[in-house]
Formats: C-alpha cells, sequence, structure tokens
C-alpha cells in the first residue's frame, strides 16, 4: 500500500503542475539564416524530401504556351506551277537553299499528258504532210519529165 501512495502522490504533484496555468515550452528553436530553412525532425514535410548525391541527368521540360507560328515574309518564296496535277516527288525540303533554276518537285499532271499526246499527234501529222509533200513534188517532176519528152516528140 505504501507503493501505491507513492505514486498516487506522484501522480496528484504532476497533475497539480500541469494544472498551475504556467505553459511549460521547450526552449525557443533557434532561427534559420538568410536563404535557408530548417525543418523540424517531426515535421510531415521531410516526407516530400530526398536527399541524393550530385550527378549529371537530363530532364524532359514541357511547356504549354500560347503562340502562334509565321513564316518570315522576308525569307518566303511563292512558287507555283503552269500546269495543274499533283506532286509526285520532292527534290527540295523546306528550310534547304536551291539555285535558281533547280527543280523543286515532279508534277504529274493529266494537261501536260494531253499535252505530250497532242505534241505527238502533231508531229505524226507533220510527218505525213512531209511524205505527201515529197511525192506530189517527186510527181511534178515526173510530170514535167513527161511534158518536156511529149514536147521534143510533137516539134
Amino acid at each position: 500500500m505504501h507503493r501505491c501512495r507513492s505514486h498516487l502522490g506522484a501522480v496528484l504533484c504532476l497533475a497539480a503542475v500541469a494544472c498551475r496555468g504556467t505553459d511549460v515550452r521547450p526552449a525557443a528553436a533557434a532561427t534559420a539564416p538568410a536563404g535557408e530553412v530548417w525543418l523540424e525532425p517531426s515535421s510531415p514535410k521531410l516526407a516530400y524530401i530526398t536527399v541524393e548525391p550530385v550527378g549529371v541527368r537530363r530532364e524532359r521540360t514541357i511547356a504549354t504556351l500560347p503562340a502562334q507560328v509565321v513564316m518570315n515574309e522576308d525569307r518566303t518564296v511563292r512558287v507555283q506551277s503552269p500546269v495543274t496535277g499533283r506532286i509526285a516527288s520532292l527534290d527540295a525540303q523546306p528550310g534547304d537553299y536551291v539555285e535558281r533554276g533547280a527543280p523543286l518537285a515532279h508534277i504529274a499532271s493529266g494537261d501536260f499528258a494531253q499535252a505530250r499526246s497532242d505534241a505527238a499527234k502533231a508531229d505524226a501529222a507533220l510527218a505525213q504532210l512531209a511524205a505527201a509533200l515529197a511525192r506530189a513534188r517527186a510527181c511534178a517532176a515526173s510530170l514535167s519529165a513527161c511534158c518536156r519528152s511529149l514536147r521534143a516528140i510533137t516539134w
């Protein structure tokens, strides 16, 4: 029983000190110097901080910015084709430097194919007319020779 009384006395003393109204605070924490942040060892913010050895690494940064891509009109050249059609192949890529007169693209054009066909038909017709003219000249030459021989006989 003596033991219970001593424990009971210690508990009552502690309760009396706690109810006395005086604040029992830990010693004032030292303030951090300018440019530094100190955290208490029991701070929950420590869960978000990791310590790693110094090293080199590359980070990919993605930034969404309001922007608009516009061509530099001082360095832009308008290119037009004399015929309609589809681009079959590109010889120059955007940003390439090209010489004047160098081909930029090959165009598959129905209009150009029709023009080539018409030119081939005209060449064939010209060859046919040239052959007809040669026959007519030959005929005229032989007729002229016939007329001379006929004149020579009749005189």
